[in-house]
């Protein structure tokens, strides 16, 4: 995994897999759901307003929005990044434009146009799940001044947190529409 992408992830739909019996997630989801995050948890987020944050990793422009999806001492977080050099954005960066988020963008060591959401994220101890796109679109209209972008069909899928590969048996969220803005330009 590379650095920037490294660093966003600890900075900052229906779930489809059976309940474990028993266990009890850390945040405020009902017991019993095992996936943390649920796609009804993320419907009414239209618009997001995203926090915004430009940095240079290995002399490349990294764009990272991040947004809390609760309150909860292990919170959820909403993350996209745009990274220079890394799938869509390979031979140019990022820019206004229209964007399938499959091949490259499902990847987390690949993807230039990152859609993840971060379940449990904890000080010191790190996420207890971690979701990546694996379909749809993303449409970003402004970037430079203020951003907005669409998300749209989005499928996102659980990742093992040892491998960072799908995780075997894992929950899927299924994004609604989403409208994502800053308030603050990158």
């Amino acid at each position: 995994m590379t650095r920037a992408l490294a660093a966003g992830l600890l900075l900052v739909g229906a779930c489809t897999q059976a309940p474990d019996p028993g266990s009890e997630p850390p945040d405020a989801s009902p017991p019993g759901d095992a996936c943390l995050v649920s796609s009804a948890s993320l419907s009414g987020l239209d618009p997001i307003t995203m926090s915004a944050e430009e940095s240079i990793v290995d002399g490349k422009t990294v764009y990272r929005f991040t947004a809390d999806l609760d309150q909860a001492p292990a919170r959820d977080v909403f993350l996209i990044q745009l990274r220079d050099g890394h799938g869509v954005f390979a031979a140019s960066p990022p820019a206004p434009g229209t964007f399938p988020l499959t091949g490259a963008e499902t990847a987390l060591d690949t993807c230039g146009a990152c859609v993840n959401v971060i379940a449990d994220l904890r000080p010191m101890i790190g996420p207890s799940k971690i979701y990546m796109a694996a379909s749809g679109t993303m449409t970003l209209r402004s970037l430079i001044g203020g951003t907005d972008g669409t998300l749209e069909g989005v499928t996102l899928r659980e990742l093992d947190l040892q491998t960072l590969q799908p995780a075997v048996g894992g929950c899927t969220i299924d994004l609604p529409t989403t409208r994502f803005v800053t308030s603050v330009p990158p």
